[in-house]
């Protein structure tokens, strides 16, 4: 298994979720009600000039081909502030801790990455690397959309696109062809206002056939990898399960935090030469808050590069 097939299948883990059976009859005029008041939470969302984003996210993953098997165990605290409309932009920090066992062997790399988006650039810094890994990044600021190569696995990705996706927790279908279950939980009081909270599971085949599937799908660069990015992601979300639960405003109907849980366990076949079959296990969770709306500062370009 390659480096660039391993780095792929993070950065899709990270944005995508999985699969129960369900049908849209079995929803009630009550699951539909509350359908629409998340699916209006989610547009607000869209609708703000500015927000900030904070979140932790713990991925287990088991990947296991040709006798060969690979645990990983990856730890991220993300915290971003985010600029929407006609001039979209973003400014990113990424703490991460990535414990890797191969066999007998087991390795911990630690590292944090910044990321810059204006004005159709992005710019990426990597730094307080573990010596293992810090040859491998460069110093200082890599304008990524003009120097992919610059940064590892970065290739990968349709920068173009990717601007577009600020944020993977907002990023999926509330429709009632894409939920398959929908429970409004007991409310939470937060700074002064009511929170009404749901309980959602997804329905993979709404996903995969909505608009935001496709804006997540076209993040990938196919031409900078041997992998059938569309084959793959099918075959590894079939049988997943994804839940989350939503916490929006009563009065402002604005998203205040969302928390996932997703589970794959999945055979991919004929995705490498040579390797018939990869199995791969993972479960992760997240949580993301979200605040300041309308109220983030501007954001600039870096200073040095």
């Amino acid at each position: 298994m390659t480096k660039r097939l391993l780095l792929l299948l993070i950065f899709v883990f990270a944005l995508f979720t999985g699969v129960i059976n369900a049908q849209e009859d079995d929803l009630t005029e009550d699951d539909l009600e509350n359908i629409e008041f998340v699916a209006t939470a989610f547009a607000n969302m869209a609708e703000l000039e500015s927000m900030t984003s904070a979140g932790t996210q713990l991925v287990d993953q088991t990947i296991e081909a040709q006798g060969q098997e690979v645990i990983q165990v990856i730890e991220q605290d993300v915290t971003s502030d985010i600029i929407l409309g006609d001039d979209p932009a973003f400014s990113s920090t990424v703490i991460q801790t990535l414990n890797t066992q191969i066999g007998l062997q087991s390795l911990e790399v630690e590292m944090t990455m910044d990321m810059i988006s204006l004005e159709n650039n992005v710019w990426v810094r990597v730094r307080d690397a573990s010596r293992e890994v810090a040859a491998q990044f460069p110093s200082g600021w890599i304008n990524v959309a003009q120097n992919p190569n610059r940064i590892p696995g970065m290739e990968l990705l349709n920068i173009e696109q990717m601007l577009q996706t600020t944020n993977s927790a907002l990023n999926y279908p509330i429709t009632a062809d894409a939920i398959s279950r929908i429970t409004e939980l007991e409310s939470e009081e937060r700074d002064g206002q009511n929170l009404r909270v749901f309980e959602i599971e997804l329905d993979w085949e709404g996903f995969i056939e909505s608009d935001e599937f496709e804006l997540i799908r076209d993040m990938f660069n196919p031409g900078a990898t041997p992998v059938n990015v569309d084959a793959m992601m099918e075959q590894m979300f079939n049988g997943a399960v994804i839940s989350m639960v939503v916490y929006i405003g009563e009065d402002d109907n604005l998203v205040y935090q969302v928390d996932q849980t997703m589970n794959i366990d999945a055979e991919i076949e004929n995705m490498l030469p040579g390797v018939r079959i990869i199995d791969m296990r993972q479960d992760m969770t997240g949580s993301f808050t979200y605040a300041n709306f309308n109220n983030v500062a501007e954001i600039t370009a870096p200073t040095s590069q």
